[in-house]
């Protein structure tokens, strides 16, 4: 009986233990860190409001009819938070595009203009970290001017760019064939309507998206 209430008492102990592990994780909340040591940001490393996370890399918009693929490269994907802290961490969104070398995948470049844009962002932990950018009433949108005709093309839904947890300068972040659709341009737009976008970029800044607690 005593060997009995020993185990009893040590379960009794071992789900306090969880349930206040899970208690502590449930209020934390995501922020950018100048330091990368540990889960937990320390509070003299968590990075204000207004501080960036970015990254660069090679972005490709890929026909899903006829296989046509746009490549632009470098592409800088750039996050301004607006808060300290938060579940998630919300931010403006500022992309940088080179226009010099974007273009129709083995042409030289040949775009003249090109810009990303999205009227919401938002930073978040999830899976190991990542950003979701825009939504369907606010999609990621790339518009093209190649050949002097305007191709405009919008994500159908949030995209998603996983973020390694911790990620540090020189790591990679990815979008994986995230659904696009042609919103504007005809048929000299090659490639048809339907598209999907991927990225690889690579931590920039000495910015950590972590938890504060």
């Amino acid at each position: 009986m005593k060997r009995m209430s020993l185990i009893a008492l040590a379960i009794t102990v071992a789900l306090a233990l969880v349930a206040a592990i899970g208690t502590a994780s449930a209020s934390a909340k995501t922020v950018l860190c100048s330091s990368d040591s540990s889960i937990v940001c320390p509070a003299e490393d968590i990075l204000p409001a207004g501080s960036y996370q970015t990254f660069g890399g090679l972005m490709t918009l890929t026909s899903t009819t006829t296989g046509t693929q746009f490549e632009c490269d470098p592409v800088g994907f750039v996050a301004k938070t607006k808060e300290e802290r938060g579940t998630p961490l919300h931010a403006a969104g500022e992309y940088l595009l080179m226009t010099a070398q974007c273009g129709v995948v083995g042409s030289s470049p040949n775009c003249s203009s090109v810009s990303m844009a999205s009227t919401q962002n938002s930073l978040h932990m999830s899976n190991g970290g990542g950003w979701t950018i825009g939504h369907a009433e606010q999609p990621l949108t790339v518009t093209l001017v190649c050949w002097g005709v305007k191709c405009q093309y919008s994500a159908t839904s949030a995209v998603e760019m996983s973020v390694p947890y911790g990620a540090i300068p020189g790591e990679e972040a990815t979008i994986t064939n995230a659904p696009m659709k042609r919103t504007i341009g005809g048929f000299l737009c090659p490639g048809g309507t339907s598209f999907e976008l991927d990225y690889e970029g690579w931590l920039q800044t000495p910015s950590y998206l972590t938890f504060d607690a």
